[in-house]
């Protein structure tokens, strides 16, 4: 679990979303420390993966002990920004700043409270990206379209960068071209004010992470 809050803000017949949708559970029991679900939709789930509910925003803990971690042992690196996953309206930023030692600070837009305070965010932080995966699960395929077309009208007047993350080349985490919707999709982001764009899965866990920085490098030339 990413934070054990996620117990106390969970009840009975509440479901939850792994994995982007992927898996979907029905929770049955609980206790101060652990959930008993049922599947609903069974799939492949590996470990640090998503978790969301259609039943609750949860309120996490906004610096883990990972997150410590983690930052302590990139500040010996050059050019390291840092994405704060679940931004719901820019006060996260004051959490980590302190921490970041003048690194830049990125907004994870996953949650459809937060489109509705993307310019307050971008004061805050240096960048924002809309992550599709996480929106998806929680706001439901057929309302994604409509809530990447309110970010996509409100990036004038962000004035920072903006990028679109979410299987941008997902069918490139096996195969070593990108499927002509995805390459359409691509041009179509860039003409609507996308500054770029971010990958995950295709580099983190794919097949094909050379094709994919070939493929990139050629596109954006």
């Amino acid at each position: 679990m990413p934070s054990e809050s996620v117990f106390a803000q969970t009840s009975p017949g509440d479901e939850l979303f792994l994995n982007d949708r992927k898996v979907v559970l029905r929770i049955v029991g609980k206790g101060s420390d652990y959930l008993q679900a049922e599947v609903v939709q069974n799939g492949a789930l590996s470990s640090g993966k998503g978790i969301n509910s259609p039943d609750r925003v949860f309120e996490l803990a906004r610096v883990t002990d990972g997150d410590l971690r983690a930052i302590e042992c990139s500040k010996a690196f050059a050019n390291v920004a840092y994405a704060v996953s679940f931004v719901a309206d820019g006060q996260e930023s004051s959490l980590f700043m302190p921490l970041v030692g003048g690194a830049r600070l990125i907004a994870k837009i996953e949650q459809r409270q937060a489109l509705q305070h993307l310019e307050r965010i971008a004061e805050k932080f240096d960048e924002l990206w809309l992550c599709r995966g996480d929106l998806g699960a929680e706001a439901g395929l057929k309302e994604l379209g409509r809530l990447q077309s309110l970010f996509v009208e409100a990036i004038p007047k962000l004035h920072k960068p903006a990028l679109i993350a979410g299987e941008v080349l997902g069918s490139m985490v096996v195969n070593a071209f990108p499927s002509r919707a995805e390459v359409v999709q691509l041009y179509d982001a860039m003409q609507s004010g996308f500054s770029g764009l971010v990958l995950s899965d295709e580099t983190a866990c794919g097949m094909q992470v050379a094709a994919v920085v070939e493929f990139l490098d050629y596109w954006l030339r």
